[in-house]
C-alpha cells in the first residue's frame, strides 16, 4: 500500500496482517493493535499520504543520526486514524533500521527489545487520555533510527554532551563530549539491575559502535530530583540510584529544569495532572506517592534534573 508522491521513492507501509504480526511481537495491547488496524492505514486519505512520505523519509534518512527529529506536526486526533498516524510512520521505517543494526551486528532480540517500547506509549497515552493514540511519537524517533537501545533495566541514547557541567570535578564532561543517556522505563530500580545494566551496556556500546568513545552516562529525571531523599528512606532504590550521579545545579537551558509537577504525575502516577484541588484523587499507597502528593500540597514543586557519571568510575 504505497503512498503517493512526485518527489521521491514511494513509501510501502506492511500489510494489515503483517502490521498485526509485527505490532504483536512488539508487546502492544490487544485493544491498541484492534484500534489500529481497524482505523485504516494513512494511505486512504490523500493528506496524510503526503505527510507519510514527508515523515518517512525524514525518518530513514536519519537512521544513525542522534537525538530526536523535530518538527511532526500534532494532528487534531479527531479520528483513530489521526491518532496513531505516527505509528504507521515508525513501521515503515523498521526495515532499514533492520538494515542498520545487522550492519552493526546488532541482534533481532535487542531490535525487538527496543522498538517493544512503542506498546508502553501506547498503554501510557490511553492510561492518560482515556483513548488510543500515540503522543510521544517524536521521542519514539530517537528508538526507530537507531540512536537508542534496551540493555537490561535501562535504555541508553548515544548522544553528545549538550552542556558544560558545573559540578567542580577533574572528570566533569564538557558540551560535545560523548555520552550515553540513561532513560528507565517503568519498574523497580534495583541496585542489582541497575549494575547489571550498566556492566553490560559498556560492553554493548564498544562492540557495537566502537568508533563513539563513551566516557560518561547522563540522566535527566524527575527521579534525580534531591527533594525525593525528604520522602524516601535512605536505601531506596530510587535514593541509591541518585547516589550514582552527580547532579547539575538548576540553571536555565540545562536541561529539563522548569516545574515539572504535570510530567512528575504522570510519571509516577500514570494518570494527567488533577489540579492542585484535586490532589486527593491520586491514589497515596506507597511513600512515593504520599511525598509526591505531599510536596505539592505544601506549595512546592518538583523537577527534572540532569546528572551524570564518568563512565568507568561509577559510585
Amino acid at each position: 500500500m504505497p503512498a503517493a508522491t512526485a518527489t521521491g521513492p514511494l513509501v510501502k507501509l506492511p500489510s494489515l496482517d503483517e502490521a498485526e504480526k509485527t505490532l504483536t511481537e512488539l508487546g502492544v495491547a490487544e485493544i491498541d493493535r484492534d484500534e489500529l488496524l481497524a482505523a485504516g492505514t494513512p494511505t486512504d486519505d490523500p493528506k496524510l499520504a503526503d505527510l507519510l512520505e514527508k515523515c518517512h523519509h525524514e525518518l530513514v534518512d536519519g537512521i544513525g543520526g542522534l537525538g530526536t527529529i523535530q518538527g511532526w506536526p500534532e494532528l487534531a486526533g479527531n479520528t483513530p486514524l489521526e491518532r496513531y498516524f505516527y505509528v504507521w510512520v515508525l513501521l515503515s521505517a523498521i526495515p532499514a533500521l533492520r538494515e542498520f543494526h545487522a550492519r552493526h551486528g546488532i541482534s533481532e532480540e535487542d531490535t525487538r527489545l527496543v522498538l517493544a517500547e512503542l506498546g508502553e506509549q501506547l498503554t501510557n497515552r490511553r492510561s492518560v487520555r482515556g483513548e488510543g493514540g500515540l503522543a510521544a511519537y517524536s521521542w519514539m524517533t530517537v528508538h526507530f533510527r537507531g540512536a537508542l537501545y534496551r540493555v537490561g533495566r535501562l535504555l541508553y541514547e548515544r548522544q553528545r554532551i549538550w552542556f558544560d557541567s558545573h559540578v567542580a570535578k577533574d572528570t566533569s564532561p564538557r558540551k560535545g563530549e560523548w555520552a550515553l543517556g540513561i532513560h528507565i522505563p517503568r519498574g523497580r530500580l534495583t541496585p542489582e539491575s541497575v549494575d547489571a545494566s550498566i556492566t553490560a551496556a559498556e560492553s554493548f556500546f564498544a562492540r557495537h559502535f566502537p568508533d563513539e568513545p563513551y566516557a560518561y552516562a547522563t540522566c535527566v529525571s524527575w527521579v534525580l530530583d534531591e527533594n525525593l531523599a525528604d520522602c524516601l528512606p535512605a536505601h531506596s532504590n530510587i535514593v541509591r540510584f541518585q547516589r550514582r550521579f552527580h547532579v547539575e545545579p538548576r540553571i536555565p537551558n540545562l536541561g529539563k529544569e522548569s516545574v515539572d509537577d504535570a510530567e512528575t504525575v504522570n510519571a509516577v502516577f500514570r494518570r494527567p495532572w488533577p489540579g492542585i484541588e484535586h490532589l486527593d484523587e491520586l491514589p497515596q499507597t506507597s511513600s512515593l506517592e504520599r511525598g509526591i502528593v505531599a510536596r505539592l500540597r505544601a506549595g512546592e514543586h518538583w523537577h527534572y534534573r540532569t546528572g551524570w557519571f564518568g563512565w568507568r568510575s561509577v559510585s
